[in-house]
């Protein structure tokens, strides 16, 4: 994504354009992080700020929670019992991920099923 600035009359930036596409993807993810959202003063946002963006940066949520774990593909996947490789393809858009991997990938990161949902084209 690269966005388009606009600035105002003291040359500070006030706007931002985007590719529609893009807007499109940004607000799917957004309206995931409203719905993950519970108003509750005993509950911890869902979603780290750090994991937000990496996301919304186009990161698969599988690599975003990964890099925030401080875990590598290979630990990820010696950890579930497959290769690095297969945890790259499903990083990567290449293949989704039978369930019960990505059920297990979401037990190693410490996170839920839904936690991982992926908005992006796969």
């Amino acid at each position: 994504m690269k966005p388009r600035f606009l600035r105002n009359s003291e040359g500070q930036r006030e706007w931002a354009i985007i590719p529609y596409d893009d807007y499109v993807a940004l607000t799917k993810k957004a309206k995931l992080c409203v719905r993950n959202y519970h108003p509750d003063e005993n509950y911890e946002h869902p979603i780290p700020l750090k994991v937000f963006h990496s996301i919304s940066d186009g990161d698969h949520p599988i690599r975003a929670w990964r890099k925030y774990r401080g875990m590598t593909q290979k630990q990820v996947a010696e950890a579930i019992g497959v290769t690095k490789v297969y945890v790259s393809q499903i990083e990567c858009g290449v293949r989704s991920g039978q369930m019960s991997i990505i059920a297990k990938i979401a037990d190693v990161l410490g996170v839920t099923l839904d936690d991982l949902k992926y908005t992006g084209e796969e």
